[in-house]
């Protein structure tokens, strides 16, 4: 061996963390920053190749249905690119976040546990820097990124910091952690992304009702008391925000009297030309290229108007019917089980901590699909995939250590 025993581990363990690193705010300063994700974890693949084999790939697949689900979907993604034409980010991003996956290696993140929590609120600061200072005086349709999935990601990272109160005992981790949470809960709001908002304030009622559940009281007064606080600030600080939820009862009064050319109308115009297409549809869907064929043909023959189709040639703004009308019926069964397995998993075999966490990412998932189609971005599949799936290892490896003990 050219290299030392002890070189190897260091520069695995370094080399799997850069694609988590990159995953933070770093990914959102460069609109292509999902690009540089392969890239790292195409290096991170070859050292564990090198050093160590497919010994770390064979146990993390053992017995790991969610990981036969993703692959499944990536190669039907793969046919579909071939033979309909597909999301090429999308399938950029499922095929490296397996590969990611496979080789990741959850024994290696104890070398960093007691980082964890200031690394999250690093992370918080990074969302805060890119809307605050690096996006200064600059319209939010014109960031480098699209706002939508960008609130979806810090949303994740919400659920992710919250999660590592419950799990983190000290005083000091605790500290920084709820310093991230709030900071985290900022940005979020700063993003003016009603969706995600929405999506994110139903997971955390959820959130609430299970610490209800779970008799922990002081701790639901002490979050109480944050949300009471912060609701105060926002109506002071984020009048944006307030303005554009406070809209949606105008543009609610102007569809009733059957204006759609509003944010919500523009959506319901084209989910009734999404199901429409739908009944057209084979089973095994249109793929991207001939369903934007499909799309100029309705508005060359004014099956559509022009800014309607316009809008659903880059997606219908719903997850469940994208997949349907690209992916036909077995992509979104598929896509279905992807989210919802991870909730089964952790009810079955794992703790309420992993419940906790699993079913908050999924279910944030589930709910910002109903008026967005989250995973055409590349970056929000990263933050969708990567974190479910570490967290399924990691629970996972826990569960197995304490049958063997």
């Amino acid at each position: 061996m050219l290299l030392s025993t002890n070189l190897q581990e260091k520069l695995l363990s370094i080399s799997q963390f850069l694609p988590l690193i990159w995953m933070t705010g770093f990914m959102h300063f460069d609109g292509k920053g999902d690009m540089l994700f392969v890239a790292l974890v195409v290096v991170f693949v070859f050292l564990s190749l090198s050093f160590g084999g497919i010994s770390i790939v064979l146990k993390n697949i053992k017995g790991n249905f969610w990981f036969f689900l993703l692959l499944l979907f990536s190669l039907q993604l793969s046919l579909y690119y071939i033979l309909l034409g597909a999301d090429s980010g999308f399938m950029r991003v499922m095929i490296s976040t397996i590969a990611f996956l496979f080789f990741f290696d959850v024994n290696k993140i104890y070398i960093i546990k007691r980082m964890v929590p200031y690394f999250i609120f690093s992370i918080a600061i990074g969302y805060l820097y890119y809307i605050v200072i690096y996006n200064q005086g600059i319209a939010r349709g014109n960031w480098s990124v699209n706002a939508i999935p960008f609130a979806y990601n810090v949303s994740v990272a919400i659920v992710i910091s919250t999660a590592l109160l419950f799990y983190f005992r000290g005083l000091i981790e605790r500290f920084f952690l709820l310093l991230a949470s709030l900071a985290l809960v900022f940005a979020l709001l700063l993003s003016g992304s009603r969706g995600p908002i929405f999506s994110m304030l139903l997971v955390g009622l959820m959130g609430f009702l299970f610490l209800i559940y779970k008799r922990k009281w002081k701790v639901v007064f002490l979050l109480l008391s944050i949300l009471f606080l912060l609701t105060l600030i926002s109506f002071t600080y984020f009048p944006y925000l307030f303005e554009r939820i406070m809209y949606l009862s105008v543009e609610l009064g102007v569809l009733s009297e059957g204006n759609f050319n509003t944010s919500v109308g523009y959506r319901l115009k084209m989910w009734i030309v999404g199901f429409e297409m739908l009944l057209e549809m084979p089973w095994y869907g249109y793929g991207k290229d001939a369903l934007m064929d499909e799309i100029l043909l309705l508005i060359k023959n004014g099956g559509v108007d022009e800014n309607t189709g316009q809008f659903a040639l880059n997606h219908f703004h719903n997850g469940y019917l994208d997949i349907c009308l690209r992916y036909g019926y077995l992509g979104l069964l598929i896509f279905l089980l992807l989210v919802l397995h991870p909730i089964w998993w952790a009810k079955k075999y794992s703790s309420n901590d992993a419940l906790f966490l699993l079913s908050s990412l999924c279910i944030l998932q589930m709910l910002v699909n109903i008026s967005e189609y989250n995973n055409i971005h590349p970056q929000s599949a990263i933050y969708f995939l990567v974190p479910i799936g570490v967290a399924i290892l990691f629970f996972k490896d826990k569960n197995e250590s304490k049958v063997l003990s």
